[in-house]
């Protein structure tokens, strides 16, 4: 197993690392609604 060879501390990084990539990405798509939506309510009117 890859982990085993992985000390703590570099899987704490490795961790962090990635929840910050699906936060900033979860929140990238909520943005990308927003504007889509706020586009069409612009183009609809």
């Amino acid at each position: 197993m890859i982990l085993e060879g992985i000390d703590k501390f570099e899987r704490h990084i490795l961790l962090s690392f990635l929840v910050r990539l699906v936060f900033l990405d979860f929140n990238l798509v909520k943005l990308n609604k927003l504007i889509n939506s706020l586009l069409y309510m612009h183009y609809t009117n």
